[in-house]
C-alpha cells in the first residue's frame, strides 16, 4: 500500500464545526481514504505534499438531489421533469453539468431521488466506468406516485395498487435502481 502525507493545512474538525490550523492527513493512494489524521507535521513519509495553509476536509455527502434539474436556470427550463424526447436530451446535459459542479464543490457522494426516464441510472453507470466526471451516485430512477399524484407528470411512474407497485419496482431494480422513491403526498414546492 502506498500512502501520501498532506500537511500544513487547515483541517475540518467535525466536533467543533471549525477548521483547526496545522493539520496533516495520510491518505491511501489506492482507495483515497484517510489512514491517519492529526496536528503538526505528522510522521516522515516518502511522498508528502505541503498544502500551503489551504483548507482541506473529507468529501460531502448529499442525500437528496435531482441530478437532471436545472435549479439555477442555466439551461433555460424552469420546471422539473421531462415531457418529451427533446427535453430528455436537455436533462442529460444538465445532469452531466451538475455532476461536475458538485464534485468541484466537494460533494463526493450523492443519492439521487427521482429523475425522468431513468436518466440517473445510466449517468451513475457512466460515472462508475469513468466516462462521466462527478461524485459517486446512488440512483433511484424515476419516482413512483399514484395516478395523478405528485410526480406523475414529467417522467414519474404512475402506479396504483400493490401489484402495479411490485411490478414497477421490480422493473426499476432490473434497470439498475439502487433505491426506490415513492411520493405518497403532494409536493411542497409552490
Amino acid at each position: 500500500m502506498t500512502e501520501t502525507k498532506y500537511y500544513n493545512f487547515n483541517g475540518f474538525n467535525s466536533k467543533t464545526g471549525n477548521f483547526d490550523p496545522q493539520c496533516y492527513a495520510i491518505v491511501d493512494d489506492e482507495t483515497g481514504r484517510y489512514t491517519e489524521v492529526g496536528h503538526g507535521e505528522g510522521p516522515k513519509l516518502g511522498q508528502s505534499v505541503d498544502v500551503g495553509e489551504k483548507y482541506m476536509m473529507p468529501g460531502i455527502i448529499n442525500t437528496h438531489i435531482h441530478v437532471d434539474s436545472d435549479v439555477n436556470y442555466e439551461f433555460g427550463k424552469t420546471k422539473f421533469g421531462v415531457d418529451n424526447e427533446n427535453e430528455h436530451v436537455r436533462a442529460v446535459i444538465v445532469a452531466t453539468h451538475n455532476m461536475k459542479t458538485m464534485l468541484r464543490h466537494g460533494v463526493t457522494v450523492v443519492r439521487n431521488v427521482g429523475t425522468a426516464r431513468m436518466t440517473d441510472i445510466e449517468i451513475a453507470r457512466m460515472q462508475r466506468e469513468g466516462s462521466v466526471e462527478g461524485p459517486m451516485m446512488i440512483a433511484s430512477g424515476a419516482a413512483f406516485s399514484m395516478t395523478g399524484g405528485h410526480g406523475s407528470g414529467g417522467g414519474g411512474i404512475e402506479v396504483d395498487g400493490v401489484d402495479e407497485v411490485r411490478k414497477a419496482v421490480r422493473q426499476a431494480m432490473k434497470e439498475g435502481a439502487q433505491i426506490i422513491k415513492f411520493m405518497v403526498t403532494g409536493g411542497v414546492a409552490g
